[in-house]
């Protein structure tokens, strides 16, 4: 199917809705539609739920760099974090809340599988409300614990071990340049991520690996950036630090938050375990350090830490795709991200150039509802992950293009494929000079020299950003968009499995 009639599709919310049938695309015509009574999750169920534990939490990510979270899963309201749904002694209203969150994430899983059928990646997933409703819950949790607010840097995952794939290498969610600037005065990280389990995380199937804070010289004082240097061999210096690593599985729907200086990685997995390993990944951060990619006037005001109301830093901001008070975008602009996060995570993905030109075109038909600097970002990223898809597809199409020659056939559709993707690339590579980068080359048939795509507005980036992580075989010919690997903090690539 051409990718212009496939785009065409996805802007259809029926087309999703009959995907997962289950599951819930809101569209902004139909403002006062009942909600489906599915048994999952709606919005009017989070949005009066209050924090717990927030002072806990806080603690532990500021002693550790993470904490696992367990009680959304938990009914009773004497173990639970989420209070203010009901006043019964009996905890029934929370029972019946814990069920219907245990069936959404559930359904997610389910939905997951389903998208890989119907030929999308996982993180097309957040087409669904259902994804969003899922991050409000969680908000209240992280803003408690580190001040920040959704930045919409989302993604959701599959390991599956069966299929020779496994969680990411290790890894720090970002490598800033000034590292102490990254953390606020009362020490609070400025960036954090949730990690939330939509099937059992365990060793077996990939669960998460950390080392704590207080075992890792380089989680504040930064790391070396010299050709000899590595997080790792500093983190794990004798025999005896190995002891320091921390596995952390988790069952279905509980939770990982760590900060974005915590060493993290994915296990590789048992390959006859039957079960894969899929989670949602949603980033939180502080405006000054790093901008939301999409703005929603949902967020503007939140709970502080005491329970006090307080003006969020997405204050006074406009809103980018939702309506007044939402923290649900509209569905282009949920197309527009989740596409702009493939083009982003080109390396880790590895999309060949069909898909790179559905992307591209899912991605520019909402370019006005993302936040400039992500907007150039993906613009940039866009024209590197086409260099990479060219050189990986140039002996294949020159082949085809050489007997359609021979045959007095025009050129195949692969060929017309790669031609309109180049050309969208090169409507990229003018939108981000226009947008003032000016790291190109004149020439983008100079491709093979990485040196050419690196952006330096992604210096400290978040270059990893989800677990699922492809074959060896195809990570083979996978280039960097920057000349020095943020996840390993070395001038080396490192292998992504």
């Amino acid at each position: 199917m051409a990718h212009d009639e496939l785009s065409s599709k996805a802007k259809n919310p029926v087309y999703w809705r009959e995907l997962c049938p289950r599951l819930t695309v809101s569209i902004d015509t139909e403002p006062d539609a009942a909600p489906r009574n599915n048994g999952l999750l709606k919005l009017q169920d989070v949005v009066s739920v209050r924090l717990g534990k927030g002072t806990n939490y806080r603690r532990r990510l500021d002693e550790d760099g993470y904490f696992t979270c367990i009680e959304l899963t938990q009914p009773l309201k004497r173990n639970s974090m989420y209070k203010g749904l009901s006043n019964d002694s009996d905890g029934s209203v929370d029972r019946a809340f814990a069920d219907k969150f245990m069936a959404t994430v559930a359904a997610l899983a389910e939905a997951i599988d389903v998208l890989e059928d119907a030929g999308w990646p996982s993180t097309f997933l957040m087409v669904y409300d259902e994804v969003w409703i899922l991050q409000q819950l969680v908000q209240p949790v992280m803003t408690a614990a580190s001040g920040n607010l959704p930045n919409m840097d989302i993604l959701a995952l599959k390991v599956d071990p069966a299929h020779g794939s496994a969680g990411f290498s290790p890894h720090r969610d970002r490598q800033p340049t000034d590292v102490a600037g990254s953390f606020r005065a009362d020490g609070s990280p400025k960036y954090t991520t949730c990690w939330l389990a939509l099937s059992d995380a365990t060793p077996e199937n990939s669960c998460l690996y950390v080392i704590p804070r207080p075992f890792d010289p380089g989680y504040s004082a930064g790391d070396g950036t010299g050709p000899d240097d590595d997080m790792m061999r500093d983190a794990l210096a004798t025999k005896e630090s190995y002891q320091n690593i921390r596995g952390l599985p988790v069952q279905q729907g509980e939770a990982l938050f760590f900060s974005h200086r915590t060493i993290h990685w994915g296990s590789r997995g048992h390959p006859a375990y039957a079960h894969p390993r899929k989670a949602l990944s949603f980033a939180f951060s502080d405006d000054s350090f790093e901008a939301p990619y999409i703005r929603l006037n949902g967020y503007h005001k939140q709970a502080s830490t005491d329970g006090s109301n307080a003006t969020s830093h997405h204050a006074d901001k406009d809103n980018r795709g939702g309506t007044e008070g939402s923290v649900i975008p509209s569905v282009s602009v949920r197309l527009a991200l989740a596409a702009s996060q493939m083009l982003v995570y080109h390396e880790r993905f590895n999309p060949g150039l069909q898909k790179l030109s559905l992307y591209g075109a899912l991605f520019k038909a909402t370019l006005g509802d993302l936040e400039p600097e992500y907007r150039k970002k993906v613009q940039v990223e866009f024209v590197s992950a086409v260099k990479d898809a060219e050189l990986q597809e140039a002996s294949r199409s020159k082949a085809k293009t050489v007997d359609a020659h021979r045959s007095d056939q025009g050129p195949s559709d692969n060929v017309n494929a790669q031609e309109d993707v180049l050309d969208d690339a090169l409507d990229s590579m003018l939108d981000a000079v226009c947008d003032g980068y000016d790291g190109f080359e004149d020439d983008f048939d100079a491709s093979g020299d990485d040196s050419s795509i690196h952006d330096p507005s992604t210096d400290g980036c978040h270059v990893v950003g989800g677990d699922e992580c492809s074959s060896d075989t195809d990570n083979a010919n996978v280039s960097g968009s920057s000349d020095r690997d943020m996840s390993m903090g070395t001038n080396k690539k490192p292998r992504l499995c």
